[in-house]
């Protein structure tokens, strides 16, 4: 089963969580809006499956999923929390940005693209939330 759904902080992040789970691949993932200088975005809290993971960054491609822009290190199963993704390249205007779970596929501890490293997802639907960035100049 997916479940998905919609408080201000100061440290970038705003308003409510986005949130999707799914118990049968025992991934969570949950991101708010930020604001920041682009080169950095911070997921709140992500559970994975025993052998660990990635959270991917991805650019908006036309209202889904794009290029990546971003990922992070090898994350152990179970939860982390505040989970920081350097951008690469920077995002250097306010739009969507999409926060994807990938599995360690390959054992290798470095995530190698979704071939190597397939993104979580419940009955085909890949596991993500829509989080917008806004930009801010420095």
């Amino acid at each position: 089963m997916v479940a998905a759904c919609g408080g201000d902080d100061d440290d970038g992040r705003s308003g409510d969580p986005q949130e999707v789970e799914s118990e049968t691949v025992g991934v969570a993932l949950v991101a708010r809006d930020q604001e920041g200088d682009g080169t950095v975005i911070v997921v709140d809290d992500v559970t994975l499956p025993e052998a660990g993971g990635y959270v991917v960054a991805y650019a908006d491609g036309g209202g889904a999923p794009g290029v990546q822009i971003g990922a992070s290190e090898l994350l152990p199963g179970g939860e982390s929390s505040d989970v920081e993704i350097a951008l690469d390249p920077a995002v250097t205007e306010t739009g969507d940005v999409f926060l994807i779970a990938h599995t360690e596929g390959n054992g290798n501890e470095s995530f190698d693209g979704n071939a190597d490293d397939p993104p979580a997802a419940d009955e085909g639907n890949v596991l993500l939330v829509t989080v917008k960035l806004t930009v801010s100049e420095t």
